[in-house]
C-alpha cells in the first residue's frame, strides 16, 4: 500500500511541475521578444585578440554564415538523431521529450537531464547568453517557437549546422570538416559525419585529437542513434563502428593560430563563457610576436610532430606557443621525475641531494625497471641520478616515499593521472598530460616552490569594455623554498653534464631535464624542459598517433636542439639573472662516516677540511648528530740523520701544531712549538724527542697523543749509501 501511495505522489509531483511549467511558459514569458534575423544569418568577426603590449595581433578570427546550404544528408541525419530525434515533428519545443527529462531529473535530484530542441540551441547560441536560470529558459522557449513559424525545418537546420561550434575554433560544420578531415563537408563519409555530431555536446571533451578515444566512443553512440532512428541499417552501422577515426587535420601556416587556439580552448575550460557570448569581445594574452616566430622557426626538417612553449615565470603567462598537432596529451617520461619523484623525495625529508643509493638490477614487487642501455653506476648520489635520469633509483625513491603521497604532490601542480603503478615514475601515464601542464608544474622551482597554473589568456572584455574574465593570480605552497633550490642546483648540473648537456656553455644559469620513452621497436615520446629564473621552456617531439620513432630520437636530441636555438635567440642581448639560492644551508659532514657507511653525521668541530665534505640541505631537513671527536694524530715520522743534522718529516692531518720537547743530558727543552712543518737541526750528541700534536678550538689547544722519537749520533740510516760504499766490504 506504502508503495503505490508512493507512486501516486511521484505521479502528481510530475504532473504538477508539468502544469506549472506550462504556466509559467505562459505568465512570465516577455511578450515583446522579437527574432533578430542578423543574429540568424550574420557573417560577422568572432573576436579580436591583443599581446603582451596589448597590441591587436594576427588576423580576426574566423567570420562565418549560418545561410549557405549543406549539402550532405549524412551529416544532416547524423544531427538529427544524436541532437533532436523529433525534430521535424515539433514546433519547437518537444513536450514529450521536457515531461520525460523531468521524470529523470526528479529521480536523480540533480537536474542534468536537458531537452533543448535544435532550434532552442540555436537560439541560445545566437540570442541569448548561456546563464542556467528560468527567465533564460523561458526566452528560449518563446524565441524557439517564434523561429518554426518564420523559417522552415531545412532552412533551420542548416543555419544550426552553420554556427555550431566544434571546437578548435571551428564554427560550422564546413569550418569543422576542412579542419579535421581537410575535404568540404558533401565528401564527409558516415564515420566523419558522426565523428562531428559526436563533437558538439562538449568540444573539449569529445575533441579528437586530444582525446580520440572519447572522441571514438561518442561517434558510436550517434551511430547506434541512427541505427534505432532508422538512418542507417545494422550492417552499416556495424561496418562504421569497426572503422577508426582518421584525422586529416588542416595545419594553418598563420604563426600565430596555434596560439590563439590554444587560447580560445583555455577560455572554454576556464570559463562558462560559450563561444558565442565571445562574439566581437577582446581578448587580452600575453602573447609575444617575435618569440612565437623563434619557436615556428625551432622545428627542425623532421616529419615527426612537435609542440614548443614558453612560460614568463613571474607573470605565469603563456608569451609564445607552437604546434603542429593541437594541444595533445601525452605520457611525460623522464621528464616528469624531478616534480613526482625527486622534489617530493627532498620535501618529505626521505633523502638529502647527496644520499647515496644503489643503482643496480632491482625488482619491486614484481616490477623491475632497468636503465637506459642496461648501463647501471653502482652507489650513486640522488643528485647524480637525477642530473643522469637513471632508472632504478627514481623507482627505488617513488616506492620509498610511496605513490600516494607522491601523487598528492602531482595534484597540487594541476597534473592527475590514473596510474597507480611504479613505472608512473618514468613518465608513463595511463592518460597523458599536455606540454602546457608540464611546462607550468616547473615553474614551481623558478618560484621558490610556490605554483599558480600559468595560462594564455590575462583579460576578457566585451565590446562594450566590460570585463568578462580576468585571470586571478592564486598560487599556492607546494615545495618548500629549499627543495626548490637544491632541485634547481641538481637540473643545472644536467644541463652541465648530465642527459641535457647539449644545453651546456651558456653564460647564465640554465636548469634543464629530459624525457624519452619507448622500446626496443622504437621512440614516442622525447622532451626537454629547460628554464631560468626568467623563463619556463618546453619542446616535445613525437607523433599524435603514437607511431614509432628511431630509437635516436631522444630528448638530449632534437628536443635539446631546438631548444638550444629558442634560447640563444631569447637571451641575445639581456641575460636572466641567477636564481636565489634561498631555504639551504651548507653544513660540513664527516667523510669517514659518508664514505663508510653513507651516513651523514656533521663534522666535529676542528675537524680537518680533508676530513670532510661540504653537502647542501633545505631548511626543514637536515642532520643533526656529530660525529665522535677525533683527536688529532700524526699518522708517520721520519727521522734522518746527516753530517750533523737532524731532520724530522711528518705525516699528519691538515691544519695542525705540534709541540717537540728534546730530553739530551738530563735536560728538557722545548725545541719546536707551532704549525706543523719539518723540523732541522744540528745535533752532536743522542737524544729523546717528545712530540705531540694538537689544534686550536676556541682559543684552546686541543692535544693529541704523544709520540716518542730516539736519535742516535752513532749510526747510519739503512737506507742511505755509505761514503766511498763500493770500498766497503
Amino acid at each position: 500500500m506504502r508503495k503505490v501511495f508512493k507512486i501516486v505522489l511521484f505521479s502528481f509531483l510530475v504532473i504538477a511541475t508539468t502544469v506549472f511549467g506550462a504556466a509559467a511558459i505562459f505568465l512570465l514569458i516577455p511578450t515583446n521578444l522579437e527574432l533578430e534575423e542578423e543574429l540568424l544569418i550574420k557573417s560577422s568577426d568572432f573576436c579580436v585578440f591583443y599581446d603582451t603590449h596589448n597590441l591587436v595581433f594576427g588576423d580576426k578570427s574566423d567570420s562565418y554564415t549560418t545561410k549557405s546550404e549543406v549539402n550532405n544528408e549524412l551529416i544532416k541525419n547524423a544531427f538529427v538523431a544524436s541532437e533532436d530525434k523529433n525534430f521535424y515533428r515539433h514546433d519547437g519545443i518537444d513536450h514529450l521529450r521536457i515531461i520525460k527529462s523531468a521524470l529523470v531529473n526528479l529521480r536523480s535530484g540533480d537536474f542534468s537531464q536537458g531537452a533543448s530542441t535544435i532550434s532552442q540551441q540555436l537560439i541560445k547560441n545566437t540570442h541569448l547568453t548561456n546563464e542556467k536560470t528560468l527567465k533564460r529558459k523561458l526566452k528560449e522557449i518563446k524565441l524557439a517557437q517564434k523561429l518554426e513559424r518564420t523559417y522552415s525545418k531545412d532552412e533551420i537546420l542548416n543555419m544550426y549546422l552553420n554556427s555550431i561550434y566544434f571546437g578548435e575554433n571551428c564554427y560550422g560544420v564546413k569550418s569543422a570538416a576542412n579542419y579535421y578531415f581537410s575535404k568540404p563537408v558533401e565528401k564527409l563519409d558516415l564515420s566523419e559525419c558522426a565523428t562531428l555530431a559526436g563533437i558538439v555536446p562538449s568540444p573539449t571533451k569529445y575533441n579528437p585529437i586530444t582525446n580520440l578515444s572519447l572522441s571514438r566512443d561518442r561517434r558510436d553512440i550517434v551511430l547506434s542513434r541512427m541505427l534505432k532512428n532508422g538512418y542507417i541499417d545494422e550492417k552499416t552501422y556495424l561496418d562504421t563502428i569497426n572503422k577508426s577515426i582518421k584525422l586529416q587535420i588542416n595545419k594553418t601556416k598563420n604563426v600565430y593560430d596555434c596560439y590563439r587556439k590554444a587560447a580560445l580552448n583555455e577560455i572554454y575550460s576556464v570559463t562558462d563563457l560559450s563561444p558565442y557570448e565571445l562574439a566581437s569581445s577582446n581578448i587580452y594574452t600575453y602573447y609575444d610576436g617575435e618569440t612565437q616566430n623563434t619557436l615556428c622557426e625551432s622545428k627542425t626538417e623532421t616529419n615527426e610532430d612537435y609542440q614548443a612553449i614558453l612560460i614568463d615565470n613571474e607573470k605565469h603567462g603563456i608569451v609564445a606557443y607552437y604546434t603542429t598537432c593541437g594541444e595533445i596529451e601525452r605520457s611525460p617520461a623522464s621528464a616528469i621525475k624531478p616534480i613526482l619523484v625527486y622534489a617530493p623525495a627532498i620535501d618529505v625529508g626521505s633523502v638529502y641531494k647527496d644520499t647515496i643509493i644503489a643503482d643496480e638490477p632491482t625488482a619491486i614487487n614484481g616490477y623491475s625497471p632497468s636503465n637506459y642501455g642496461d648501463r647501471y653506476y653502482g652507489n650513486v648520489t640522488v643528485g647524480f641520478a637525477l642530473a643522469e635520469s637513471l632508472n632504478v633509483p627514481a623507482v627505488k625513491l617513488y616506492d620509498a616515499v610511496g605513490i600516494r603521497k607522491c601523487k598528492k604532490y602531482l595534484d597540487s601542480l594541476g597534473i592527475n593521472d590514473e596510474n597507480d603503478s611504479l613505472n608512473m615514475a618514468l613518465g608513463q601515464f595511463d592518460k597523458g598530460i599536455t606540454l602546457r601542464s608540464l611546462a607550468s608544474a616547473y615553474t614551481a622551482f623558478s618560484d621558490k616552490g610556490r605554483f599558480s597554473d600559468c595560462r594564455f589568456v590575462r583579460k576578457i572584455t566585451d565590446k562594450y569594455g566590460r570585463v568578462l574574465y580576468e585571470k586571478k593570480d592564486a598560487d599556492s605552497k607546494v615545495f618548500s623554498e629549499g627543495t626548490a633550490t637544491v632541485i634547481n642546483e641538481i637540473l643545472k648540473d644536467c644541463a652541465l653534464y648530465g642527459t641535457a648537456r647539449k644545453l651546456c656553455g651558456k653564460d647564465y644559469e640554465l636548469c634543464a631535464k629530459t624525457g624519452t620513452l619507448g622500446n626496443e621497436r622504437g621512440n614516442t615520446d622525447a622532451y626537454v624542459v629547460a628554464y631560468t629564473s626568467k623563463h619556463t621552456l618546453a619542446c616535445w617531439q613525437g607523433y599524435s598517433d603514437s607511431r614509432y620513432m628511431p630509437n635516436s630520437a631522444t630528448g638530449a636530441n632534437t628536443p635539446c636542439f631546438c631548444a638550444n636555438y629558442i634560447l640563444d635567440e631569447l637571451y641575445k642581448e639581456r641575460k636572466p639573472e641567477n636564481f636565489e639560492k634561498s631555504g639551504v644551508k651548507e653544513l660540513f659532514i664527516d667523510r669517514s662516516a659518508y664514505e663508510k657507511k653513507g651516513e651523514f653525521l656533521l663534522a666535529a668541530e676542528g675537524s680537518p677540511y680533508k676530513d670532510t665534505i661540504k653537502c647542501v640541505f633545505t631548511d626543514e631537513h637536515y642532520p643533526t648528530a656529530v660525529a665522535s671527536k677525533t683527536l688529532p694524530h700524526i699518522s708517520e715520522i721520519k727521522d734522518i740523520y746527516k753530517d750533523g743534522e737532524l731532520t724530522l718529516e711528518f705525516t699528519a692531518d691538515e691544519n695542525l701544531s705540534v709541540l717537540i720537547e728534546k730530553y739530551s743530558s738530563d735536560e728538557k727543552i722545548t725545541a719546536y712549538d707551532g704549525v706543523l712543518c719539518d723540523y732541522r737541526e744540528r745535533l752532536n750528541d743522542d737524544a729523546v724527542y717528545i712530540i705531540t700534536p694538537y689544534r686550536k678550538e676556541n682559543g684552546k689547544k686541543v692535544y693529541g697523543e704523544s709520540i716518542e722519537k730516539s736519535v742516535s749520533t752513532k749510526r747510519k740510516r739503512s737506507d742511505e749509501k755509505p761514503d766511498r760504499w763500493w770500498l766497503d766490504e
